[in-house]
């Protein structure tokens, strides 16, 4: 546990980025998340915790990535710790996919990561410490019907990570990426339920994964005991794929 480490988590309303936001609080951090519209979750979690803060962020927005950059810094908080988790997808079959959905889909998961993490990797090389975690998908490898947009973002994710890793391993800064398979989230519930049990049926495990799970391995990620771990890409989904 540590009491000095900050750390950011965007779309932690919900889903894998909330879990993550729990086992982070119930460890001792300092943790600021991000939330779009979601306002009630937000605040309940917040409430919840008390040294979580939530901050409204729409990250297909560059002034919003702007402004949420000035926030931190007015507040003087040094991130320490930066999940990139917040993602959407704009599902349709390629030669029916208009260019909005493709280039909403690629800016939101995979050009906003660039924006945040320039903005927050100075203060590491700062302090010579820093942790790095980039949320990505087991679609970036298996790939998905209708999903080209989100599987070339979350690809690009993994080799970003790798990339990233090389230039910050003599720095005392890792970057990891986490892959995550069929979690219980509300976007794999917006999947009609005949699919949903298709592919449970499909794991190994023959279960979803508990959005803490992912959490659960983000706190080892960021620990010092990680600390000779960077550029790696970890698959976290009941067998479903090995990478």
């Amino acid at each position: 546990m540590s009491n000095q480490k900050i750390a950011l988590i965007t779309g932690g309303d919900k889903g894998i980025g909330k879990g993550i936001v729990e086992v982070l609080a119930e460890e001792g951090y300092r943790v600021f998340f991000t939330y779009r519209n979601n306002i009630e979750d937000a605040k309940q979690i917040e409430n919840k915790y008390h040294k979580v803060s939530s901050l409204q962020f729409d990250a297909g927005d560059k002034n919003s990535i702007a402004h949420l950059i000035d926030d931190l810094s007015e507040m003087n908080i040094t991130i320490d710790i930066l999940i990139n988790n917040v993602g959407i997808d704009r599902d349709a079959v390629f030669y029916k996919m208009n260019f909005d959905s493709w280039y909403e889909v690629i800016y939101i998961n995979l050009v906003q990561i660039f924006h945040l993490t320039k903005a927050f990797v100075p203060g590491m090389i700062l302090k010579s410490w820093g942790r790095i975690i980039n949320i990505s998908s087991i679609g970036a490898f298996q790939g998905s019907y209708g999903k080209t947009n989100y599987a070339a973002s979350k690809a690009g994710i993994i080799g970003f990570s790798k990339a990233l890793a090389l230039e910050l391993a003599n720095k005392g800064i890792t970057v990891n990426t986490i892959c995550p398979g069929a979690f219980d989230t509300s976007m794999f519930r917006r999947i009609p339920e005949k699919y949903r049990d298709i592919i449970i049926s499909q794991i190994p495990m023959k279960r979803l994964g508990n959005p803490k799970e992912i959490g659960y391995l983000v706190k080892y990620l960021i620990s010092n005991e990680a600390s000779y771990m960077t550029g790696q890409t970890l698959h976290l989904n009941g067998g479903w794929f090995f990478g």
